[in-house]
């Protein structure tokens, strides 16, 4: 009887060393969802999602992960966007960023910084 408590004890003993560092939990990692509205025409929305760690994130960060084939060119000092979402800007379109609703003046996208509730949305609109 007291070899079979023995064997009980050692069976513990090499359990809990061997759980010992099992019942930590992993840290929680926040996911942060943002929404990027493109819309091409009245009648053609896309939406897309980006989930991100941070609250906050650069707008060309942000553009290359929605659209790794995003096609930006700088016009006089400025970023523009001449592809997105696989549609091109021409002579008489373009495409223009509304970030809740109102067109924020930026130079570089990298300058312009959105938050996971802002509202940001691409048109393809008249010059």
């Amino acid at each position: 009887m007291l070899k079979k408590y023995n064997q009980i004890g050692i069976l513990l003993a090499v359990f809990l060393f061997l759980g010992a560092g099992c019942n930590s939990l992993p840290e929680e990692t926040i996911h942060n969802t943002y929404n990027v509205q493109v819309t091409k025409s009245a009648s053609y929305r896309d939406s897309h999602q980006v989930v991100e760690e941070s609250e906050k994130i650069p707008l060309d960060q942000l553009m290359k992960k929605m659209d790794p084939e995003l096609g930006i060119q700088k016009r006089n000092g400025q970023d523009m966007i001449v592809k997105l979402d696989g549609v091109i800007a021409t002579a008489s379109k373009e495409w223009k960023l509304y970030i809740n609703n109102i067109q924020p003046e930026f130079t570089n996208l990298a300058d312009l910084t959105v938050h996971t509730s802002d509202q940001i949305e691409w048109r393809y609109e008249e010059k």
